[in-house]
C-alpha cells in the first residue's frame, strides 16, 4: 500500500504538468495541481495605420482636405492623429454644411445630425473633448439620416470659397464615408 506524499506521476516531454500515472488512478490518487501560471503581458499598443507614413499634415493655419460631394452619406471614419498644440482659435475637425446645416465637430460646436461618436471602435459622447490626442486613433461619426455633401476635413470652407479658415493641427491618412 503506497502511503504519504510520494505519488509517482510522469512529465510530458514538452510540458511541466503532471500526467496521471495508471498505478495512481487505480489507486485512487491525483497528482498535486500544477501552479498557476504568470499573468500574460500586455499587447504592445497597436502601430499607426501603414498610410500613417505617407498621411496628411496639416498645420493649424491654413491647411484643409476637401473630398468631392457624395450623395446618401451615413457614416465618415477617419485615421486620425490629432495634435494637443491646437490653434487657440475655433477649429474643425469635419464640416459638411454645403448641403445640410449640422454635419460638423469643432471644438467649440457640434452639429446636431451626428448620431454616434466611435474612437478605436468605442462608443464616445460626441464632443471633441472625446477626441484622443497625439496618439493615431480611428474616429467614426455616424449620422441619424443619410445625407448628401462634400467633406470638409480639418477645417471649414465657405461655399464658393477656396480659403480655409478655423484649421485644427493634426495628420490624416485615410477617410472613408459610406453611402446607404
Amino acid at each position: 500500500m503506497v502511503r504519504g506524499s510520494l505519488t509517482p506521476t510522469l512529465t510530458a516531454a514538452t510540458s511541466s504538468a503532471p500526467i496521471a500515472h495508471p498505478l495512481n488512478l487505480l489507486l485512487g490518487l491525483h497528482p498535486s495541481p500544477s501552479p498557476p501560471l504568470p499573468p500574460a503581458p500586455s499587447p504592445p499598443p497597436s502601430p499607426p495605420p501603414p498610410a500613417a507614413v505617407y498621411g496628411i499634415d496639416f498645420d493649424g493655419t491654413d491647411d484643409y482636405l476637401l473630398l468631392p460631394t457624395v450623395s446618401n452619406i451615413r457614416t465618415v471614419a477617419i485615421w486620425l492623429f490629432l495634435s494637443s498644440a491646437q490653434p487657440t482659435s475655433q477649429h474643425y475637425l469635419v464640416d459638411a454644411r454645403y448641403g445640410s446645416a449640422q454635419h460638423y465637430l469643432s471644438n467649440t460646436l457640434i452639429g446636431t445630425a451626428w448620431s454616434a461618436l466611435h474612437i478605436n471602435a468605442m462608443p464616445a459622447n460626441i464632443t471633441w473633448a472625446s477626441l484622443p490626442t497625439d496618439v493615431w486613433t480611428y474616429v467614426v461619426l455616424d449620422t441619424g439620416a443619410a445625407f448628401s455633401d462634400n467633406l470638409n476635413l480639418m477645417s471649414r470652407v465657405n461655399s464658393g470659397s477656396s480659403e480655409a479658415f478655423n484649421c485644427a493641427k493634426g495628420r490624416i491618412s485615410e477617410v472613408l464615408y459610406h453611402p446607404l
